[in-house]
């Protein structure tokens, strides 16, 4: 059951580092693009 705990804990931060990381790369992309 705890191990259970701690892998649920894990695969949330895993996706939510990687919506950040998604959202870093659109805003870096949108920045580039409109400053051509």
């Amino acid at each position: 059951m705890h191990h259970n705990v701690v892998l649920s804990r894990l695969k949330i931060a895993c996706y939510s580092s990687s919506l950040t990381i998604d959202s870093w790369y659109q805003h870096t992309l949108g920045t580039l693009f409109f400053s051509l």
